[in-house]
């Protein structure tokens, strides 16, 4: 489900996760200080994830995949299954994966041998068969809305957009396998609510703001089948680390875990594996790159911080003779990106909250705020842009592995990237009880991300 092919990866993880692989000590009790050394028994394990590249549900590049899941729908490992359960046709004909005219891997591994292991997975971590099912009929629902498609009425007529008459069956068969009323979800997509006072009025949007309406919804939907697949797997592996798998899965978190362990004297401790995004730097950088590489230059600075800054601190006081060990210190870039004032992302986020926001005059403050051609040539400056940059709409950050480009098309609809609350509330009076599950869940990290600025 958080995988896909890449350029240079025919599986890479398009997703952040930290692993904790979890033992109890089941000698001494959580109040003991006995130094006695303690034997600890593999009890358990849980994955937090971050990060999801949800933007590849809507677009891919060439020489790429969407995520796994959608070509192994099409493959004939479903064996026992009634394929047209899930209205799919040909898989050329969906919009979303017919992009990049890229269709397998290259690295031998065949869609139907995957959809098999998926199956098998599935059932081990005791996933019900409606579950299954209801994975399949979301993943299909996601590729109906993506071939809904939008025209604007003719002039002289009422404004706004509406359904092309060839897209019918595809809004008709979305609305299906997602439990809603057709005409319900038309009205969702084309129309937006507006509440002054106790009035609530509903306006018309024009066929281009209905379409990222659509991509909002089909990456805010997915968004919630994925974590909904995290926190099940999650209930399973982590059914020895609390007093009830039930519990772990609803806490889902190391801190209320903990708190509910204390209680009855259980200690616990684990070993954390992060796997996250490496440092990206393509012919072309965009958003999703510019947050992958922000979150390892986050990690570096933490690299630093506790590995050379701290420990050495340690030597200092220990009065421990040792060589000082230099390393390159990039809080100067992270001031860059963080800063509210004036930073990459403060910028960024004045343009969502701003009427008519551009990726333009987003561009246009970074270079009032932080210099035009001339930061090119300051060997100081972790910002820089030339006249050549400039009039292909980019600016460039130097990172600790490097100075990368980044093209500003699409940073603010991606970094705004949210889901109007009647398109939601469409979701959640669904007749499907996993619709309405995955709505909530996409709800829940819809409004964590809201919180930090869009999409981050």
């Amino acid at each position: 489900l958080g995988n896909a092919r890449t350029v240079r990866n025919d599986n890479s993880s398009r997703f952040g996760k930290f692993i904790e692989i979890i033992f109890r000590d089941n000698d001494r009790p959580a109040a003991s200080h006995s130094s006695i050394p303690a034997s600890f028994t593999l009890s358990g394990a849980r994955i937090r994830t971050f990060l999801l590249e949800r933007v590849r549900v809507a677009k891919h590049d060439d020489g790429e995949r969407s995520f796994h899941i959608f070509y192994m729908l099409f493959s004939d490992g479903l064996q026992g299954y009634d394929k047209g359960a899930f209205l799919l046709d040909d898989m050329e004909d969906f919009s979303y994966l017919n992009q990049s005219d890229t269709w397998d891997r290259r690295d031998g591994l065949l869609d139907v041998d995957l959809m098999e292991e998926l199956l098998t997975a599935l059932r081990d971590m005791d996933f019900s068969q409606e579950e299954i099912d209801g994975i399949f009929r979301a993943a299909a629902a996601v590729l109906w809305l993506g071939n809904v498609e939008f025209e604007d009425r003719a002039a002289g007529t009422a404004d706004g957009a509406f359904v092309a008459p060839q897209a019918a069956d595809a809004l008709a068969n979305a609305a299906e396998l997602l439990g809603v009323d057709a005409e319900a979800l038309t009205t969702a997509l084309c129309f937006r609510q507006t509440v002054v006072g106790a009035e609530t009025y509903q306006n018309q949007i024009d066929a281009n703001t209905a379409t990222h309406s659509r991509d909002a919804l089909a990456k805010f939907f997915y968004q919630g089948i994925f974590e909904h697949t995290v926190r099940r797997v999650n209930s399973v592996i982590g059914a020895g680390v609390a007093p009830s798998s039930a519990a772990a899965a609803e806490a889902g978190t190391t801190p209320a875990l903990r708190r509910q362990a204390s209680k009855i004297g259980y200690t616990e401790s684990f070993i954390g594996l992060l796997d996250i995004f490496g440092f990206e730097t393509f012919h072309v950088n965009g958003f999703e790159q510019f947050l992958i590489n922000y979150a390892n230059e986050s990690l570096q600075h933490f690299f630093n911080k506790y590995v050379f800054e701290t420990e050495q601190q340690e030597y200092e006081k220990e009065n421990i003779s040792w060589t000082y060990i230099k390393f390159a210190d990039n809080k100067a870039t992270l001031d860059l990106i963080e800063s509210r004032a004036g930073g990459v992302l403060g910028l960024l986020d004045e343009q969502c909250l701003a009427p008519g926001g551009t990726d333009l005059r987003f561009l246009e403050g970074l270079i009032r705020k932080h210099g035009g051609a001339a930061s090119a040539q300051d060997p100081e400056a972790r910002f820089f842009v030339t006249n050549a940059m400039r009039a292909a709409q980019s600016f460039g950050v130097v990172h600790y592995a490097g100075r990368v480009a980044y093209d500003v098309e699409e940073f603010v609809e991606k970094n705004r990237d949210t889901l109007r609350a009647e398109v939601q509330a469409l979701l959640g009076g669904s007749k499907d009880e996993l619709v309405r599950a995955y709505n909530n869940l996409g709800g829940q990290r819809e409004q964590a991300s809201a919180g930090a600025g869009g999409s981050r």
